[in-house]
């Protein structure tokens, strides 16, 4: 019997600007239960010193990624496992420096791994356009998976950015800055049931801009340590069926920093 798709809660974003070090997603109303996986998705000027959370839970980051173009740092954070957060507790995101700029979003996962290896891979891209790709990184553990596709993007032009991520990928997150140096954060979603060729994962944009896109895959916990406990209440995340990529040799550790 193969483990059921993740169920994803989205628990908040946050934007901050004019010399700020931290923003804080607090935690909303029915909170994360005990065993969950939680994923930090943060773009910023100058870096992420920490991730931490109220219940004192232990993030590391899963991809780093410097878009040689703009400058800016695209970086995935993960907690697995995690212990209980109550309705109001606050995950904070810390900057090296204070930036002009902040940005994060935060996703809690229920069927997620809970033992090593929590990722399988990750790779990430950037470029100018309206059409992004992270470049492709192959399944490891065979499948099922769940694929993260993230978008960050920086223009000197007005306008709202319009987002619509390859197919197969279901959108949880988009957030925009204030105009006319606007930042976006876009992130999208897909699970694949069953085993398949290498991944990548992309967006078509409404302005060109300078973006970086990543692809970080996760596997799921076994079926035997899934259980029957009861997932969150708000259920965004669908089984879909995976598109085709080519394949580009890739190899990632529980860190990975890509330059």
């Amino acid at each position: 019997m193969p483990p059921p798709a993740p169920v994803a809660s989205q628990l908040g974003t946050a934007l901050a600007s004019g010399q700020v070090s931290q923003v804080s997603i607090p935690v909303p109303a029915g909170g994360v239960p005990s065993r969950r996986t939680i994923l930090v998705f943060v773009q910023s000027a100058v870096g992420i010193d920490n991730v931490s959370d109220t219940a004192g839970n232990s993030y590391v980051s899963d991809l780093l990624y410097t878009s040689p173009g703009s400058g800016l740092i695209l970086q995935v954070f993960r907690a697995s496992s995690t212990a209980l957060l109550d309705s109001g507790n606050q995950i904070v995101v810390q900057a090296l420096i204070k930036t002009a700029v902040l940005m994060a979003a935060a996703t809690a996962y229920f069927g997620l791994a809970t033992l090593a290896p929590f990722l399988d891979n990750a790779v990430a891209s950037s470029g100018v356009g309206t059409v992004t790709t992270s470049g492709n990184t192959p399944l490891v553990s065979g499948g099922p998976e769940l694929v993260v596709s993230v978008v960050a993007t920086f223009r000197n032009t007005f306008g709202v950015q319009t987002f619509i991520p390859d197919p197969g990928y279901i959108t949880t997150v988009s957030l925009q800055g204030a105009n006319p140096q606007s930042l976006g954060l876009f992130v999208a979603t897909q699970f694949l049931a069953a085993a398949g060729g290498p991944q990548s994962a992309g967006s078509n944009l409404s302005i060109s801009t300078y973006w970086s896109a990543a692809c970080v895959v996760y596997p799921p916990a076994p079926v035997s340590s899934v259980g029957v406990a009861s997932p969150p209440d708000s259920t965004l995340f669908i089984p879909t069926t995976p598109h085709a990529a080519t394949p580009v040799p890739f190899i990632s550790t529980k860190r990975t920093r890509i330059t």
